[in-house]
């Protein structure tokens, strides 16, 4: 196999990952896969050949570089050589590379400041400095290097232009080509040691050189289209790959670590334990992956030259590379699939305890890193818990005669005191292959970790998060497995991509920034580097910490500058700041234990120094559910009544008898009680004592060893475990297990049935995801008074309530804010705690504590806290997950209870967790704003988010666009923008894939939230790339009343495509309101909706054709009857287009393809809607009595308006679809819109629902795919008195032709005063119908000309249809010009003159009579 050697170049370096050493070995190898290479791409001559080309420049720069030389002696020490080094080497080089004689160019200025680039071809800075003087150092004196160092300024001003993308920067020593990489965390470039070069003679390098520099890679129209773009995203793309590649690698790794571990002779005391169950297979799956995080962060940390002692000698340094390096076993793995022996192991393993100990080892030059990832107790079942000595191993193994590996009496066998786990060389290269090299259509190629991003191998790790394993002790295999139902698309974690990641920095953390800086500027007693790091900013959802490491990143960059003066640090100065900013500045919480090692692995890998031990970080990032836990202020309100409303496997009448009981002692307590110590007083000073733990260095082993202790120290005081104990039973409360002991409850004598059924029923109802069977309930529940009792005398309580509260604790991993991070929330102290505030809903939002994080960041999951039962059951039953409904999904859960006890179990302590962690959200007062509805976690996140921010922070999140869209997040939403700290909410598609795994159409947003107030707000909608941003026609501005009259029901954000439709959009509702106004109530069509049958929770009443037949109902059209019993047809969303009720059938369609969510329907013939008397055939019927029951009592019609509900922007041509249809079964995915005015008038509420102005809006309020009512409700419509009676009769006419098309619909035509026959079916008139309609409601709503040929484009389904079909946008020209007619009509005060002729809804373009209406099925087939 063709393997690609990791850097063939020695005078090359490439930094960061602009253009790859593997991409630049492709270029010298001129990839046929590579564009760009030819001959003629570099403008040569007609049969030139690139390598004689090449070779020419090459010996002319040889003699230029003699000569060069020659004048450099005879300058004095002083001279910069800035005119030698540019004449006799610099200048001649770029003109061998086709840039001719550069000459000099003035200052180029940004916003402002001046950057003296020293010369410039085309749009490529080229700046060019004397041979002396440092491109990394400032050098006083020296034009375009006394600032900031050359490369600094050249990095600057290509961050900072729009205009320049790629530049170069030399002084003769060094040439580099860098890149703007403004959002990029560290340095990135190509460097070239002109020096090593010409003085070697190392030809090859400088073939790179030349393909790489010459003017030809430059040159384009625009910067971005220029070559060295062009292989930069390809590279970027190829590293896209390789990362999925990678993700398989690790997985292949853990599992061939994992098996060759299993399978050893030697490890027969890990078989035992995890046969016996003392080592459960989770946990030994979680030490592998602590294998794999210290095998990544060797590789990384290798390739980085940040792992050895810089102060240790050259012999140890050398000893380490050559005998003990994973460099080595990488190499190793390439050449060698391995033998049966060990020795390989036996070093890594000395490695890896080495970095452990408390000295190193400084006869390999390992530093002491310290941490639990390097601790024994890490991996203590694979390697053990004590240290052992090096020396040469008894055989030579894999290593050869060099090799020297650690040897212990006491290696044979794994997991007892002192032993350790031995694994084969074949199993232990086949895990490093598996990491270190990927496979591409080019062969095998190395892994780039020196300059794989931490973020990138954080998405690698994170995917490991998700994957369960399975071994077999008997048959000796391990194997990792994805669940169904469990992946990360349904698991709602998405890896976010660096662009929006940077994105929301520049919003949410670059202006905190600033303030720390100027207030600092602006203080005499505040330096800005200590302003800087004092700030605070967390992840509540770390995950591996991506978004930390981007902020810790931009944050070290700002303080770098502010100690050196430099916008463009070394790299030195920022690595030293970015140790600081992440051991002083980053928070970050994850429910996943897993999840929070990983992070702090990704941190340590940015924050290494070398000769360093790794930062103490176990007091910044910390597991817990971010979600769950107590605030002071609810810790004073007590134990609310809500905390007694059963869960699954409560009993309902115990919870009702300690409600009672609560409720009466909260009369008391709270005017009773009068503690001396208030437990916040109690507590002592946390604050300072975390404080000191920071203020400990942590550069040598001894200090990160002292801030463990100090912090330990903290956690296991007394006044710290009990205000934790406290907050725990206060959460503990709403999740009880509240039904009575066993005794108690057999005395009570109740009947049989379900959890409130006899004891063995009781018994068998699960409690916790850890037990399949409970005990019975306890003596008594966590109410007020035993709340009070805790507070005042934590040791006063029970053994039994300690050990549950704990439990608890531990299941639902409850996470107190203030307890976690004292230094950054300070609880007030005092009798109320609360200040005073305007209302009660102001008081309820408070915290009871000061202080918060300075910036709050982070993509939250997007997961819903109900079970999801298909999902549940995907990977356990797979029959229950595809059930045909909901109620035949739940008869086959209720049956598990006899077929599958224990997985009945598991299912019920699945959902007592989830409705556990439901009614903490939803009824303990920590979520006021978004703790409603179907809830979904991104919501709460974000409120927590915003409660955990101080009074002058920012948040920024990537959430759902319904956070601020939705109907169930309006109380937020509002929220936010009454107090006016919405800084900006920028809504995106997924049309550009940002997201892979999700829909196209699948939306999200950048949302950041300030504590300061601020009137207007900016917003941008649908953009699916970040740097549509930069547009300004993308983005746009809101002010709080704009938003009250365009949503005045819920006051969400309107969003809009661009700044021009926010434009036309807010002038529409400026003079139309909206259908109904709920405040103050304004309903002028008298309209009401329904969702008549849940196709879920209805499905019992459901039968199928097959079912009905069974029962021997007879079909009457598309109806079934049976001794007076009627089944009517169930209508869904399915059949219905604008203004025909009979759309879609299911006729034809096999019984395999009718069911499911995406069930196919056929489309009626042409001879179908001609024919008054088809009718379409629904899946499902339903009974006419139901129908009558859900529809309301004062409908007295025959007839139906209902509504498509779902909508899709790639799908349907369009958004709204409002329809007349019998009075029939209805779907929920067809709701139903009730106005109680006359018929007639319904006719004009439908066409302007239809029309597409109407349509225009709409299509932009309803951002989420879905036509809610309280969408429809906002939607501006023409209010009845508006119409003259000209205007009704012409537009009732329209639509009465259009609708009543067959006899079915009968019914209504008779409402509206028509008694005659349906309408024949005739696209042309129809479609000039409709034309009319749209054109009148364009009239209506004010819109001119311009605008309505606007509109009109924004339909582009309709405008493929027309001119594929007739050559031109029919529609709109039809339009354009009936609207065009209308306004004659309208100045002239003359009636307009219909282009129909009949007229619509004229008796000659109807039917005949019912009784003449024969067709044959013959004549019918014919059309």
């Amino acid at each position: 196999m063709k393997v690609r050697a990791k850097n063939i170049f020695t005078t090359v370096r490439a930094e960061g990952a602009i253009l790859p050493t593997d991409l630049l070995q492709r270029i010298v190898d001129n990839d046929n896969d590579l564009d760009g290479l030819t001959p003629a791409a570099y403008h040569l001559l007609e049969g030139e050949k690139l390598n004689e080309a090449i070779n020419r420049s090459w010996s002319r720069l040889r003699g230029a570089w003699a000569s060069f030389q020659g004048a450099l002696e005879r300058l004095p020490e002083s001279d910069a050589a800035t005119k030698v080094t540019r004449d006799r080497i610099l200048l001649p080089l770029f003109q061998e590379l086709g840039y001719g004689r550069l000459t000099t160019t003035r200052a180029i200025e940004i916003e402002g400041k001046a950057y003296p680039i020293s010369h410039l071809w085309q749009n490529t800075p080229i700046h060019l400095v004397g041979y002396r003087v440092d491109l990394d150092k400032r050098t006083a004196g020296v034009a375009g290097a006394a600032r900031s160092s050359p490369h600094s300024l050249v990095q600057e001003f290509l961050n900072r232009s729009d205009d320049h993308l790629w530049a170069f920067v030399s002084n003769g020593r060094r040439l580099r080509i860098l890149r703007d990489n403004a959002s990029l965390t560290r340095q990135a470039y190509v460097e070239f040691d002109l020096e090593a070069m010409m003085a070697g003679e190392v030809y090859a390098d400088f073939v790179l050189l030349w393909l790489l520099c010459h003017q030809s890679r430059v040159e384009a129209e625009k910067p971005e289209q220029c070559w060295l773009e062009v292989w930069s995203k390809t590279a970027n793309d190829q590293g896209k790959r390789a990362l999925e590649a990678l993700r398989d690698g690790v997985e292949t790794a853990i599992a061939s670590l994992g098996q060759g571990f299993l399978t050893h002779s030697a490890n027969r005391t890990l078989r035992q334990k995890l046969q016996s169950g003392e080592l459960a297979t989770q946990d030994y799956y979680r030490q592998l992956l602590r294998l794999v995080y210290r095998l990544l962060f060797l590789f990384v940390a290798e390739d980085r030259e940040l792992l050895l002692d810089p102060n240790a000698t050259p012999a140890a340094k050398d000893r380490y590379t050559l005998y003990y390096s994973t460099a080595r076993l990488r190499t190793l793995a390439e050449k060698r699939r391995g033998t049966r022996h060990s020795d390989l192991f036996h070093g890594l393993r000395l490695v890896m305890e080495k970095l452990g100990s408390e000295h190193g080892c400084p006869e390999l030059a390992l530093p002491a890193l310290g941490s639990f990832l390097w601790s024994s107790d890490a991996v203590a079942d694979l390697l053990g818990n004590s240290p052992h000595p090096l020396t040469p191993s008894p055989n030579l193994g894999e290593g050869g005669q060099d090799s020297q590996t650690p040897l212990s009496q006491n290696g044979r066998g794994a997991g007892g005191e002192g032993e350790f786990c031995q694994i084969a060389n074949t199993d232990l290269l086949d895990a490093i292959r598996a990491l270190a090299f990927i496979l591409d259509k080019h062969g095998r190629r190395p892994v780039d970790y020196k300059n794989l991003q931490s973020e990138e191998l954080g998405s690698v790790y994170e995917s490991l998060l998700e994957l369960h394993p399975e071994l077999n002790i008997s048959t000796g295999t391990f194997s990792l497995k994805t669940a169904s139902g469990n992946e990360r698309k349904t698991t709602g974690s998405y890896y976010t991509p660096e662009s929006l990641v940077q994105c929301l920095l520049d919003s949410a953390l670059d202006p905190v920034v600033d303030e720390a800086i100027s207030s600092a500027v602006a203080a005499d007693d505040l330096d800005a580097e200590t302003a800087l790091l004092n700030l605070k900013i967390c992840d509540p959802a770390c995950g591996s910490g991506h978004f930390l490491i981007a902020a810790a990143h931009r944050l070290a960059k700002r303080l770098a500058f502010v100690r050196t003066g430099d916008e463009e640090p070394a790299p030195e100065a920022t690595q030293t700041a970015l140790r600081d900013v992440i051991g002083r500045c980053i928070y970050g919480v994850d429910v996943n234990p897993m999840a929070v090692e990983l992070c702090k692995v990704a941190l340590w890998m940015e924050a290494l120094e070398p000769g360093k031990p790794l930062s103490f970080l176990d007091h910044h990032i910390q597991c817990g559910n971010s979600l769950l836990g107590a605030t002071p202020a609810l810790l004073r309100q007590g134990i609310p009544d809500d905390a007694f409303k059963p869960i699954e496997g409560d009993d309902k009448a115990y919870c009702s008898k300690y409600k009672k009981q609560n409720k009466e002692e909260r009369k008391g307590q709270l005017s009773l009680l009068t503690p001396d110590l208030q437990p916040w007083e109690r507590l002592g000073d946390l604050a300072t004592s975390m404080a000191q733990v920071d203020d400990i260095s942590d550069d040598d082993y001894a200090g990160v060893q002292r801030k463990r202790q100090q912090y330990e120290a903290m956690v296991q005081s007394t006044p710290y475990l009990f205000s934790r104990f406290w907050a725990d039973a206060w959460c503990a409360a709403f999740v009880w297990l509240k039904r009575p002991p066993s005794g108690e409850e057999a005395n009570r004598g109740i009947a049989n049935g379900g959890v409130e059924g006899s004891q063995e029923s009781l018994l068998a109802t699960p409690y916790s995801s850890t037990r399949s069977t409970p005990p019975s309930g306890f003596p008594y529940p966590i109410t007020e008074e035993v709340f009070r009792r805790i507070e005042r005398n934590p040791h006063s309580v029970d053994k039994w309530m300690r050990d549950e509260v704990e439990r608890l604790r531990d299941q639902y991993q409850f996470f107190h804010w203030h307890l976690a991070f004292p230094d950054v929330f300070q609880v007030r102290n005092g009798e109320s705690g609360v200040e005073s505030r305007e209302s009660e809903d102001e008081e309820s939002l408070e915290p009871g504590w000061d202080g918060g994080f300075d910036v709050v960041l982070g993509n939250p999951p997007w997961e819903r806290i109900k079970i999801q039962e298909k999902e549940w059951f995907a990977s356990r039953r797979p029959d229950i997950s595809k059930a045909r409904n909901a109620a035949t999904r739940r008869r086959k859960i209720a049956d598990l209870e006899q077929e599958d006890p224990e997985l009945f179990h598991l299912f019920k302590a699945a959902c007592r967790q989830a409705e556990g962690e439901s009614l903490i959200v939803r009824d303990s007062g920590r979520y006021p704003l978004c703790g409603r509805g179907d809830i979904n976690t991104y919501t709460i996140f974000t409120e927590t988010m915003y409660l955990i921010i101080g009074s002058k922070s920012y948040l920024g999140c990537v959430v759902p666009s319904g956070i601020a869209t939705d109907d169930s997040n309006k109380v937020f939403i509002q929220e936010i923008i009454k107090k006016g700290t919405l800084v900006s909410f920028f809504d995106f598609t997924n049309r550009g894939y940002l997201f892979n795994g999700t829909e196209s159409t699948f939306s999200f947003s950048l949302l950041t939230i300030s504590k300061s107030f601020d009137e207007e707000f900016h917003l941008a909608a649908q953009a699916w790339q970040v740097d549509h941003l930069k547009e300004k026609e993308r983005v746009y501005v809101l002010s709080r009343e704009d938003i009250l009259r365009i949503n005045p029901n819920t006051q969400n954000l309107p969003i809009f495509i661009s700044a021009g439709d926010a434009k036309r959009i807010k002038s529409i509702y400026s003079k139309i309101p909206v259908l109904l106004n709920e405040n103050p109530y304004d309903n002028p069509w008298s309209v009401s909706f329904l969702g008549m049958l849940h196709m879920t929770n209805d499905s019992s009443h459901f039968r199928t054709q097959g079912q009905l037949k069974a029962e021997r109902f007879s079909i009457e059209s598309n109806s079934f009857v049976s001794s007076g019993t009627t089944y009517l047809p169930l209508y869904e969303s399915k059949f219905a287009q604008i203004f025909n009720h009979r759309g879609a059938t299911f006729t034809g369609i096999p019984e395999n393809q009718m069911y499911g969510t995406r069930a196919k329907t056929n489309k009626p013939t042409k001879g179908d809607l001609k024919n008054p008397l088809w009718n379409f055939m629904p899946r499902y019927w339903v009974p006419s009595k139901v129908v009558e029951e859900k529809i309301p009592d004062f409908w007295k019609h025959e007839w139906l308006v209902g509504f498509r509900n779902a909508i899709s922007a790639v799908a349907d041509a369009r958004s709204v679809a409002f329809t007349i249809i019998p009075k029939i079964g209805v779907g929920n995915s067809m709701p139903l819109i009730f106005s109680q005015t006359k018929p007639l008038e319904t006719c004009l509420l439908v066409a302007n629902l239809n029309s597409f102005v109407l349509d225009y809006v709409a299509k932009q309020k309803a951002s989420g795919g879905n036509l809610n009512f309280y969408i429809v409700k906002q939607l501006p419509i023409v209010p009845p008195q508006i119409y003259s009676q000209q205007q009704k009769d012409f537009i009732s006419g329209n639509v009465l032709e259009l609708t009543y098309t067959a006899w079915d619909l009968q019914p209504f035509a008779q409402d509206c005063g028509y008694e005659g026959p349906p309408f024949k079916w005739d696209e042309d008139r129809r479609f000039l119908l409709r034309c009319e309609l749209d054109a009148a409601y364009f009239h209506l709503y004010g819109i001119q000309r311009d605008d309505v040929d606007y509109i009109m484009e924004t339909f582009p389904i309709v405008k493929r249809k027309d001119e594929k079909a007739h050559g031109h946008y029919r529609t709109k020209d039809t339009i354009l010009q009936i609207y065009d007619a209308m306004a004659t009509a309208i100045a002239s005060g003359q009636p307009y003159p219909t282009l129909l002729d009949p007229p619509p809804a004229d008796p000659r373009v109807a039917h005949p009579p019912r009784e003449s209406e024969i067709v044959s099925s013959e004549e019918r087939s014919s059309e």
